[in-house]
This record gives structure tokens, C-alpha cells and sequence, in this order.
């Protein structure tokens, strides 16, 4: 098991507290991948930290060169952020870049 399903199992159980330090610990010792940014950030969401939770679903879709399904709901998931944190003009405008063929 790596260290990305940890956490994800974490999250599962919702055992958020433990997921997000082993998240911080992850982030600040590994090589860092594109899974790991949104899987931390699926963490902070769920802890209801959405700007910290915008900042790591920024990274992760800042890590897919072309638009895609995964990229795109990534996207979704910062709107969502935005949408939490009662900024619908910035969660709407996120929504507009989001390619017609992804929505």
C-alpha cells in the first residue's frame, strides 16, 4: 500500500485529521505527484479548509498539461471551493474554462 491509498482510506473512514497530517508529511517529504496534490486536497475539503483545499486542486490541475476528463473535474472540485467559501463569481468562472466536451 502507498502512501496516496492511506490516505484515501483515511478519508473513507473519515478519519480527516490523520489524513491531513500524513498529507502535510507526504507533501513536505516526497517527490510529489499530480494524485497526492488532489488527494491531500480532497482531505482539507472534507475538513472544510477550502482555500488551502483551492490551493492543492490548483497544483494538481497545474499538473496536467491538456484538458481532460480528470482535469476537468478538478476543476469542478475548486468551484466547489469557491462555492464554499460563498464566491460564486469565481466559481463560475472556473466553470466557463472547463471545456464543452467535459462538462
Amino acid at each position: 500500500t502507498n502512501i496516496i491509498e492511506i490516505i484515501k482510506e483515511l478519508n473513507e473512514q473519515q478519519a480527516f485529521n490523520s489524513a491531513k497530517i500524513l498529507g502535510s508529511i507526504a507533501l513536505s517529504e516526497l517527490n510529489v505527484k499530480n494524485e497526492l496534490y488532489e488527494v491531500f486536497a480532497e482531505t482539507l475539503f472534507a475538513k472544510e479548509e477550502y482555500k488551502r483545499a483551492k490551493h492543492y486542486f490548483k497544483l494538481a490541475a497545474s499538473s496536467i498539461a491538456t484538458w481532460n476528463a480528470k482535469k476537468s473535474s478538478i476543476y469542478l472540485r475548486i468551484s466547489y471551493c469557491f462555492i464554499k467559501s460563498n464566491n460564486l463569481k469565481l466559481a463560475v468562472q472556473k466553470l466557463v474554462k472547463i471545456p464543452d466536451q467535459f462538462k
